[in-house]
C-alpha cells in the first residue's frame, strides 16, 4: 500500500527510518543529562531554544490549540549543523550535540524523499515545503513529559494545523492520535516511524483529510514519556 492510500485510509502511514533505538536512547538520554548539569545561562549559550517564556510554544508557522506549558518539560531544538554558537568544555553538550546532528541528518533527507514522492503523485506541491535551499522548514523536537505536569495536561488532547510530523521514538507509551473518531495508539517499533499529515494538507489536493487529534494519555503515570518528533511546516505565504 502506497504512502498515500495509507493517509486516506489510516490518517498516517508508517515509514522505514535509517536510525536504530539504539541511536533514539542515546539522544534522550544525552539530552537528559544536559539538561539535568547545564544552568539555564549556559544553555542560553547553545543552537537551541529552550522556550522559557515564550507563549508560541510551537514556534514559527506551526498551529496549536495550546496556550501555555510547563516551560522546564518543553525542549525544541533547531539544529545548527555549523555548530557557530558551541558550549566549550561542556561533555554533556558535546555528547548531546553530535547525537542530535546524526539524527537530524538522517530524518532530513528521509522527509525530502517523502515530500519528492507525494509532489511527483500529484497530492502536495513540494515547493510548499522546500525552500530556495532545497531543504525542509524542518524541527527536530525533543519532548519531555513529566508526571503530572502542567506541560503534559495542557498537551493532552490538541490538534497540530498544517504540518507533516513524524513521530520517531517513544520511551514509554501513552501516545495516541485521533482519525475519524477513532483513537490509534503509537507505540515506536526499531527503524520505523510514523508519519501523520494535519488538516491544511486538504488545501493541495482534491482529497479530504481529518484533522488529527494528538492526545497524551500518561498524565497520570510515574515514568517520564520523552519523545523525538519532527514538524515540517508548509511555508503557505
Amino acid at each position: 500500500m502506497s504512502t498515500i492510500d495509507d493517509f486516506k485510509n489510516k490518517g498516517f502511514s508508517q515509514i522505514t527510518i535509517p536510525i536504530s533505538k539504539q541511536e533514539f536512547e542515546d539522544t534522550v538520554f544525552s539530552y537528559r543529562e544536559f539538561d539535568k548539569n547545564t544552568s539555564e545561562k549556559e544553555k542560553e549559550k547553545t543552537n537551541y531554544t529552550y522556550n522559557k517564556n515564550s507563549r508560541v510554544i510551537f514556534g514559527y508557522n506551526s498551529r496549536s490549540d495550546i496556550e501555555g506549558f510547563d516551560n522546564k518539560s518543553y525542549f525544541q531544538f533547531n539544529p545548527d549543523i555549523n555548530q557557530k554558537n558551541y558550549i566549550k568544555d561542556n561533555k554533556y553538550y558535546t555528547k548531546f550535540i553530535n547525537n542530535i546532528n546524526s539524527v537530524y541528518t538522517k530524518v532530513a533527507k528521509v522527509i525530502i524523499q517523502i515530500i519528492e514522492e507525494l509532489d511527483s503523485q500529484n497530492y502536495i506541491n513540494k515547493n510548499d515545503f522546500l525552500n530556495k535551499e532545497n531543504k525542509p522548514d524542518l524541527n527536530l523536537r525533543i519532548l519531555n513529559y513529566k508526571p503530572k505536569s502542567e506541560c503534559t495536561m495542557l498537551a493532552k488532547n490538541h490538534v497540530d494545523r498544517g504540518i507533516l510530523t513524524l513521530t520517531l521514538y517513544e520511551t514509554e507509551d501513552g501516545l495516541y492520535f485521533v482519525h475519524k473518531g477513532k483513537e490509534i495508539e503509537i507505540k515506536y517499533k526499531e527503524n520505523q516511524g510514523n508519519l501523520f499529515i494535519a488538516t491544511r494538507w486538504n488545501e493541495f489536493s482534491n482529497e479530504k483529510i481529518d484533522a488529527l487529534e494528538h492526545l497524551v494519555k500518561n498524565k497520570g503515570y510515574n515514568k517520564e514519556r520523552s519523545a523525538i518528533v519532527v514538524f515540517v511546516n508548509p511555508n503557505l505565504g
